[in-house]
């Protein structure tokens, strides 16, 4: 009986290993006595199990659950349960929306970086993980709910792809953003990492506002909400009405900047001019004019100065237009986004920095790495061995009427 005593999961646990147990050869209807006490010893071996499995679910709920065979961050059921794990600890929170049972992306992310025990101790005692999926069939019930509340809060974060990385303080309040996967865990970790050093700047000037009043902690505001990315400054509105309460009369001149949605047709229009103000700057870098005076009659349709006469200072005005356009336009389409990087690429390009070019083909190619100008024009730009196609195989021609 010594096998009995044993933490077993579950009351199911226990009858499987009852029955396991070697049964003594004696005829029990013969003795009356031996069957009350098996019977009673049943029952308590049962209740037993039952206190011992509702204590353990009751203290697995109130825990967060752990990665330790893998050495992973805390990983956690819910915002709330994250939240007040991270406040303990003085941990940031990685809020992962992920469609891993459709994506190819977040499956790629997964399996390649997040399972990768490098990423594990790069981030334990670092964040809290909470995963949010999005799955690609039609949930119900309770399930239901939370997919809804998760894209709720995606639209709030003005979020629109998947896999997305939210960084959060321990009020949940977001101050970066980590989009797509990467070719490597080291790459991976590096934007993970530059995304957490966000919220230093933003905390120090939050910091100042505390210690000030009136104007002067108003002005202490606005410099901590310049450090958040536009698109996650819809979740800060009990700053913006500070702000607002304490400078009525806008004497320090806070514009509130919200993100701008905009439809393809007009980033189309948006894009266009630079795009070929930027190929005419790459055609005149290619000729060896870097630095010399060429034509710029047609500068202005893109917006700009036209009184740059070298490539060097309008390709860096070209850049400038498209930072801005991205900054101006988080929901911008992967693809236009994808061609956005690939232009700011060429814009160094054009001016010899080999080092940033190809950091900013590194990020077109991130935005969407699936897609066919992804495998066949930006990794063989990068070096990466050239995917093959999934377009189907040409169908045999049809043999000759003999």
């Amino acid at each position: 009986m010594s096998r009995c005593f044993r933490l077993v999961g579950a009351p199911a646990d226990l009858l499987r290993l009852l029955k396991k147990l070697p049964r003594p050869r004696l005829n029990i209807l013969a003795n009356p006595c031996q069957r009350a006490l098996r019977c009673a010893g049943m029952v308590a071996l049962l209740g037993l199990s039952s206190g011992l499995w509702a204590q353990s679910s009751q203290t697995s709920s109130a825990e967060p659950s752990r990665q330790e065979e893998a050495g992973g961050p805390l990983l956690c059921s819910s915002m709330e349960e994250a939240c007040r794990v991270a406040s303990e600890r003085h941990l940031d929170i990685l809020r992962l929306f992920t469609g891993d049972d459709w994506c190819p992306a977040c499956q790629h992310l997964e399996s390649t970086i997040l399972s990768r025990p490098e990423w594990g101790r790069a981030m334990r005692g670092r964040v809290v993980l909470v995963r949010e999926p999005l799955p690609g069939y039609r949930p119900e019930g309770a399930e239901l709910l939370a997919v809804e509340q998760r894209r709720a809060a995606m639209r709030q974060m003005n979020v629109n792809g998947v896999p997305t990385a939210v960084l959060t303080d321990e009020r949940g309040l977001p101050y970066a953003c980590v989009s797509g996967s990467d070719v490597s865990v080291q790459a991976y970790l590096s934007r993970v990492r530059e995304a957490l050093s966000r919220r230093i700047p933003r905390d120090a000037a939050l910091a100042r506002a505390q210690s000030c009043e009136g104007l002067e902690r108003a002005a202490a505001l606005i410099e901590a909400l310049e450090q958040v990315p536009i698109g996650l400054r819809g979740c800060y509105s009990t700053w913006q009405d500070e702000i607002n309460r304490l400078d009525p009369q806008n004497r320090l001149g806070h514009t509130v900047q919200r993100p701008v949605v905009r439809s393809a047709e007009e980033l189309e229009a948006l894009l266009a001019p630079i795009e070929l103000d930027v190929r005419r700057l790459s055609e005149a870098a290619s000729s060896g004019a870097v630095g010399e005076s060429v034509d710029v009659e047609e500068a202005g349709a893109a917006g700009l100065s036209g009184e740059a006469g070298d490539v060097a200072a309008r390709a860096e005005e070209s850049c400038r237009a498209l930072l801005a356009l991205l900054e101006e336009n988080p929901r911008m389409p992967a693809e236009l986004k994808q061609r956005c990087f690939e232009l700011v690429a060429a814009t160094f390009a054009a001016r010899q920095d080999e080092d940033q070019c190809r950091e900013w083909l590194l990020r077109a190619y991130r935005v969407a790495p699936f897609t066919e100008h992804a495998k066949q024009k930006l990794r063989p730009a990068l070096g990466l061995p050239v995917r093959p196609s999934r377009r189907s195989a040409p169908a045999p021609s049809a043999r000759a009427d003999s």
